[in-house]
This record gives structure tokens, sequence and C-alpha cells, in this order.
């Protein structure tokens, strides 16, 4: 099992409604990005993430799990993400745990940071000219979170001229614990 976030910043890392790849300001190319790297697998995203995507379309193929306090219509929702790990164990035997799909996180700066000390991979959609002009946007630093080999950055450019750089950094030493180790047990 591996563990992957994707996540949009602004210019400055910075992340926010306006960066998403879900939402409607998000260009072609970062919105067929995204949904080729959760196509087929398990997709988390936190409560607020998954209400104000208007394109719910981007998630057909994926299995979407949200961390919310209140049930979602057509949605599996879970209270917190270990309890979803809790429920991944029940469903796989521990010989089958590494036949889970890739598990993306998406969206959402609590469930980012709460998550980024296990993952192995982290996507990051740069969006060159989007910017917080409110200032209450959080930073997503992901240094803090160990050492990362990162991959040739991908700048796309849309029609309108505006810019979105992919970024793939890979883990150097993954500290993925176990399903057992998520789920509490």
């Amino acid at each position: 099992m591996k563990l992957a976030i994707y996540i949009c910043t602004d210019r400055f890392g910075k992340v926010g409604p306006a960066t998403d790849p879900y939402n409607g300001k998000a260009i072609e190319k970062e919105r067929n990005e995204f949904k080729r790297l959760i196509e087929g697998k398990i997709v988390i995203l936190g409560h607020n993430t998954y209400m104000v995507a208007p394109d719910k379309a981007l998630f057909k193929d994926t299995r979407v799990m949200v961390v919310s306090d209140s049930a979602i219509d057509g949605v599996e929702t879970y209270p917190s993400v270990m309890s979803i790990f809790a429920k991944l164990n029940q469903e796989y035997p521990q010989s089958a745990v590494y036949d889970i799909p890739t598990i993306f996180f998406a969206g959402g700066i609590t469930l980012m940071t709460e998550i980024c000390p296990f993952v192995d991979n982290l996507y990051i959609s740069k969006d060159e000219d989007t910017y917080d002009e409110e200032g209450g946007w959080p930073v997503f630093d992901m240094a803090i979170y160990g050492n990362w080999d990162k991959s040739r950055p991908r700048p796309v450019v849309d029609t309108n001229g505006r810019t979105v750089t992919f970024y793939h950094f890979s883990r150097k030493s993954t500290p993925t614990p176990s399903v057992d180790e998520w789920a509490g047990d």
C-alpha cells in the first residue's frame, strides 16, 4: 500500500480553494492530471474539500472516502483518517494489505498536515498565476515532513496564458506505517 497526496498551491505555496483541480477555475490539463492520478484508486478527502468540489464527476472511477462528522448522500463518511484505515483493515486481510492500490489524499490543509509525515509520494500542482489576495490561506511547507526527491517540473499553459506547474516528489526513506498501526491495533 502506498500513500500519496495531491495538493494544489498558489505561487507562494499557500493552499486555498482557488487552486483546487476540481473547482471551476482549474485549467483542463490540471483536471486531467488529477483524474489520471486518482483513477481506480481510493481517494480520501476532508469534508469541506468534498463539499466545495462542484465537479464530482472527477471522482467517478474512484472510491471516495470523506473524513466528516456528518453523513453525505452517496459517499462513504468516517469521523477520522484512523477510522478509514480501520475500515480498510477489515476489508483487506493482512496477507492482502499490500494489494490495496495507492491511497490518495486530496484537499484540506488539516488532512494534509495530518497525513504528510506518512506519505510515499507528493504531487503538487502549483498555480503560478493565482495567489491568496486575502492573506488567509495556510502555507504548505513540505520541508518539515522529511527529505524528498523531486522530478523535473512540468509547466503547462492554458489557452488564456495561465500557467500551472506539476511537481512529483518521492520520499527518500518511507516511514509508512502498517494498516494495523493506522487502525490503532
